[in-house]
């Protein structure tokens, strides 16, 4: 059911980037195990989602380029700098929409009556990010502009 789990997000991930940002995807990465730690590469937005059979959190972690590659060809505006509103309010809206995609699918599929929390957004290089007590695995995607992590954490099974 983990592999489900994963793949559930990245392909929300894939067609998401493809339907709002126009980015396409080179390279998807096998889902890896993470030991709790991880270092942030620019900017990262986290959604914690609940339900009655698990609850945990969905990060999307850009390089910088991506993610002004990204907020560039959704708002048509280029922004310089991670810190700028219109950046952080987007990075962190198009996580909802990739996590609110995927918990739309695994509640349709499981019925796990999964729900989202508000999303978070943060920036700064090697900014350290630690999910204790749950399971987690990383999948690092290329894109034409450079990478993205993509993190779920979570508690329970489906």
């Amino acid at each position: 059911m983990e592999e489900k789990l994963h793949r559930t997000f990245v392909d929300s991930v894939v067609s998401i980037l493809k339907k709002t940002a126009g980015l396409t995807v080179d390279k998807i990465g096998a889902p890896k195990e993470a030991g709790g730690q991880q270092t942030s590469q620019g900017i990262a937005s986290v959604v914690s989602f609940s339900g009655n059979k698990i609850k945990g959190r969905c990060i999307i972690d850009m390089e910088q380029e991506v993610a002004l590659d990204v907020v560039e060809n959704i708002m048509g505006t280029r922004y310089d700098n991670l810190k700028e509103l219109m950046v952080l309010y987007t990075i962190s809206e198009l996580n909802n929409i990739i996590a609110g995609d995927s918990i739309t699918k695994l509640n349709n599929e499981f019925g796990t009556g999964l729900r989202l929390a508000p999303p978070v957004v943060f920036t700064g290089r090697k900014v350290v990010m630690y999910s204790s007590q749950v399971k987690e695995a990383t999948v690092d995607i290329d894109t034409p502009k450079g990478s993205l992590r993509l993190i779920i954490a979570w508690e329970g099974s489906l």
